[in-house]
């Protein structure tokens, strides 16, 4: 993985839900995730391709933007070793109460 240009369906749920996104729905190959981060919610809709990588525009301007998690905290995350990465999470991101 490196920077923002190569994260899979499985890599960006991963990062989403240990930052207390929530799953919230899903149609088709579509999969909402609903969160808080600096106190606005935030939904996030990530397309499932199996064993592709997600497109780096759709990465940049759609996932990483909707989010509310700057893109800079994605590619620090994408440097650190696996058994790091349970323990990185974004400290604006708030636990949403559905």
């Amino acid at each position: 993985m490196k920077g923002t240009n190569a994260w899979t369906f499985k890599e960006v749920t991963t990062f989403l839900t240990q930052n207390h996104f929530k799953h919230i729905h899903t149609e088709g190959s579509h999969y909402l995730y609903y969160g808080l981060v600096d106190g606005e919610e935030r939904l996030v809709e990530v397309q499932y391709h199996s064993g592709s990588y997600i497109k780096q525009g759709t990465l940049e301007k759609s996932i990483i933007n909707k989010s509310g998690i700057p893109s800079k905290f994605w590619k620090e995350y994408t440097k650190l070793p696996p058994n790091k990465r349970k323990k990185y999470i974004y400290i604006k991101a708030e636990i949403p109460k559905i």
